[in-house]
């Protein structure tokens, strides 16, 4: 059960399950959640998800590898949280009757937690108006209403009442028994059981307002459109779903404040529509779909969404052979400036339209203080891809930045003037320093105090590099050359198989799609770095902090577990309605962790320190 709760942990705040269907409306979570919603997420729950789940990579590395971790972490979690806990209460005078009521809801964590686990939960947030402010959030617990998941689920609720100091009452509504929070108005809160479910709410408005929702008296979710969408996907099994509606959120702004229509209007956005998302599992691997609903002709910023090209893998500069990072787009720069100041414009004269626009001065200003135009003498000359990147192999909090160009001539004069006007400009503070690599000039911008960087950049072969340190910039001239003087060819990054599989199948079945971005993200250096400094940060702690025996043998070897783990890849296509985001991942993070793991020593080694 308690890889369960980690299974859950991984993801939390994702996305939450499937939407009913027409026959089991009545009975449905989403018989409860307004057709008003415009924020929607559902979690199946693992009930029915557990072989699909047992197959992927996930299960493999949650459950085999770091259980009995999870396991014992779990355990000492729990058995320090409820004597502590318990003892704060004493010491602050709770009646007895109180402390034995806590008690009892701690013990019931675990089922709660598996009741979760096993049969998800379903969130809608409904918004009735913003002046004043009125809104309602109905949280929904499938087969909640069963003796030991109600017990369990009534009980973490006195539980959250007890930590926050707030008094849990019980109150009858016609034939229903309900636990409200004595909180002051106007949020509310309640909880009851619906037929086979349990019901929270947290909001301005009653009770009565979700049950109308059961009684039939107000259209559930189960008649919106962007929900009837979310039914129709076809794309792998899913676990989770859900929306936010961009265009009803739009409406509500617009009516509270109507000048906010125009601003949407002047920046394009008016009418985006709505964001789905789906979670599941697919063969090995953890899937995520995220679709933004857009309309043909998109301006402004929206426009941005939209690049005049397709990306072409084939066409990435060669990157480095470590590269645990690597993005690519096909935007192209000049017009996404001058989207950006057309809709800074726009904006402006919809809220100030009896005030000239501070924007032309702060551009001239720009202008003088680089001593060339920003749109015509440095973004004209840019084209597409936009390529970042990150190796841990080429310096500190690497990053890199890679940009294809037009007119590489004219692009290089204009950053010479732009470093000899810095130099100018910021005398004794900047300073440009220009040192050949290879046959190659590579520039450094070099603060004489309180920045610890180097930014640094050269024009190549028709590609603008910068880095945060000349490393990078360094490492992508050696890279363009087809044999170095000892007659090796230089190492590079090569597109993985998984990504061109990951390409391959996001386009399939999609006529008139094309690949606009591309993300590949490898976990494996991290991990690597962190389990292997772990043992020796653990027993160390352990040591010399006196505290409790730990079974260092309970970390995984890092080889068994990198070696289960692949990258993961995000593809973005577009078919000139909707904006796809179809994610690939062994292990699903948040962030790329590429080129923190050369940090993991000192910054365990300055914890270790802090401690003692």
């Amino acid at each position: 059960m308690l890889r369960r709760m980690a299974w859950a942990a991984v993801f939390v705040g994702t996305m939450l399950s499937l939407p009913a269907r027409a026959s089991d409306a009545e009975s449905a979570p989403e018989a409860l959640l307004p057709a008003e919603s415009v924020l929607y997420l559902r979690f199946d729950g693992m009930a029915g998800q557990r072989t699909a789940y047992a197959k992927t990579i996930l299960a493999e590395l949650v459950d085999d590898q770091f259980g009995p971790l999870i396991e014992d972490l779990t355990r000492r979690i729990g058995d320090a949280l409820g004597p502590g806990l318990l003892s704060e209460r004493l010491l602050e005078g709770v009646e007895p009757q109180q402390l034995l009521s806590l008690q009892v809801a701690l013990k019931q964590l675990p089922r709660l937690f598996e009741c979760l686990d096993q049969n998800g939960a379903a969130l809608g947030v409904e918004v009735i108006s913003t002046t004043p402010p009125r809104f309602q959030a109905t949280l929904v617990l499938p087969q909640g209403g069963e003796p030991e998941n109600r017990s369990a689920i009534f009980g973490g609720l006195r539980l959250v009442a007890t930590l926050s100091e707030a008094d849990l009452v019980e109150a009858k509504h016609g034939d229903r028994s309900l636990l409200v929070f004595d909180a002051r108005e106007p949020v509310k809160f309640a909880a009851w059981q619906e037929g086979p479910h349990v019901v929270v709410t947290f909001g301005t408005e009653d009770v009565e307002h979700t049950l109308a929702l059961a009684r039939g008296e107000r259209p559930i979710l189960t008649s919106n459109a962007t929900f009837a969408a979310l039914d129709g996907f076809n794309g792998y099994p899913s676990i989770g779903r859900g929306f936010f509606d961009l265009e009803r959120v739009a409406a509500l702004a617009s009516a509270a404040f109507p000048p906010v229509a125009d601003a949407l209007e002047q920046v394009g956005l008016r009418d985006l529509r709505n964001v789905r998302f789906h979670l599941g599992f697919e063969d090995r691997l953890v899937r995520t779909t995220l679709l933004l609903e857009a309309p043909e002709q998109r301006r402004g910023l929206l426009a941005l969404l939209a690049p005049p090209s397709a990306l072409d893998p084939a066409q990435l500069p060669p990157l480095p052979p470590d590269a645990g990072f690597v993005a690519a787009t096909a935007i192209e720069l000049g017009g996404t400036y001058d989207a950006l100041v057309a809709s800074f414009d726009g904006v402006w004269k919809v809220f100030a339209p009896f005030d000239e626009s501070p924007l032309p001065a702060a551009l001239d200003e720009m202008k003088r203080v680089l001593g060339v135009d920003l749109r015509h003498d440095v973004l004209a000359t840019l084209d597409s891809p936009v390529v970042t990147f990150s190796s841990p192999g080429e310096g500190p909090f690497s990053f890199g930045l890679a940009i294809r160009t037009k007119d590489p001539e004219r692009l290089a004069k204009s950053l010479e003037t732009v470093a000899r006007s810095l130099g100018a400009s910021f005398g004794g503070v900047v300073e440009v320093r220009t040192r050949e690599y290879a046959g190659v000039s590579v520039n450094s911008i070099r603060f004489t105090e309180g920045v610890p960087f180097l930014p640094s950049y050269a024009i190549h072969q028709g590609w603008l590099v910068a880095g945060i340190y000349p490393q990078t910039v360094q490492g992508f001239v050696y890279r363009m050359q087809e044999e170095v003087p000892s007659g090796r060819t230089p190492g590079r990054w090569e597109l993985p198989e998984i990504a061109k599989s990951s390409i391959a199948d996001a386009l399939q079945g999609r006529e008139g799609s094309r690949l606009t971005g591309l993300s590949v993200n490898d976990p494996r250096p991290g991990a690597k770095a962190i389990l292997a400094i772990a043992p020796f940060f653990v027993q160390a702690v352990t040591q010399f902090s006196g505290g409790t025996d730990f079974d260092i043998s309970l970390v995984p070897n890092a080889h068994t577990v990198i070696e289960a783990l692949h990258e993961s890849v995000t593809v973005v296509i577009d078919d000139g309605k909707t904006i796809r985001y179809e994610g690939y991942a062994a292990f699903p993070l948040p962030l790329p962790p590429a080129g923190l793991e050369m940090y993991t020593p000192f910054l365990l080694f300055g914890i270790l320190g802090f401690g003692f």
